[in-house]
């Protein structure tokens, strides 16, 4: 396949790019223009058309079929996460709490399982945006690449290496990290002390807190930033 490198889009030029008629994923000439959104954070947002191999155009279509029937589970998921504590100590639909517990662990299981296997037919090469006004392709083979910033000079630039990049400013990741931090300390000593057996997503959602903190501490560093001009 050869040397894959990163291609990045100005945000405001997703309309108007020029994309040579070669396939994203492996370079082949025989593809389907596939419309993709920019954003892994909001699928039904704004899309870009490109080109993929037929093998990859079909996993995608898959992966944007289920869409739907993952949010279903999702929310299955999170309603017997949320009812058992509105409900602790009482049965449920003349269920025992045994029986409540294990049908509330499998359908939260059964939703991670099926976000493992969903996940299986995502193309790597799929656009993502980063630090609010850029688009990036990560992956595509430098052949391609080459091609992009050849067609669109001022809106694409393809990078060897991958510069982090950083969507707000500092402040704002270092008040983030403070909330997580008292948060989850917060809860973490909550469930320590109140000498009940709690649920163990809870201890999992202050750990989460924690790692949290953590990561958008890290996000407060400061870092590289790649510009273009505006796009008209």
């Amino acid at each position: 396949m050869g040397e894959r490198v990163h291609v990045v889009v100005a945000a405001g030029a997703v309309d108007h790019v020029r994309v040579p008629p070669l396939s994203i994923v492996d370079g082949s000439p025989d593809v389907e223009w596939v419309e993709v959104p920019v954003s892994r954070l909001q699928p039904w947002g704004k899309r870009m058309r490109v080109p993929l191999d037929p093998a990859s155009a079909k996993r995608n279509r898959r992966w944007a079929r289920t869409f739907p029937l993952t949010l279903v589970l999702l929310v299955i998921a999170l309603a017997f996460w949320t009812t058992n504590f509105l409900v602790a100590g009482y049965p449920v639909l003349g269920l025992g709490a045994e029986t409540w517990w294990a049908l509330r662990s499998g359908t939260q299981l059964g939703f991670l399982v099926w976000v493992v296997i969903r996940n299986r037919w995502l193309i790597g090469q799929r656009p993502a945006r980063v630090a609010g006004h850029l688009i990036r392709f990560s992956g595509i083979p430098k052949a391609v690449a080459q091609q992009w910033a050849e067609l669109n000079p001022e809106s694409v630039r393809v990078l060897d290496r991958w510069v982090v990049l950083r969507r707000y400013r500092p402040r704002a990741y270092v008040i983030s990290a403070l909330a997580c931090a008292v948060a989850g300390t917060g809860l973490w000593t909550l469930l320590a002390n109140d000498g009940r057996e709690n649920d163990l997503f809870l201890w999992l959602a202050s750990l989460v807190l924690l790692i949290g903190a953590l990561v958008l501490a890290f996000k407060s560093l400061p870092r590289r930033y790649i510009r273009f001009e505006p796009v008209e």
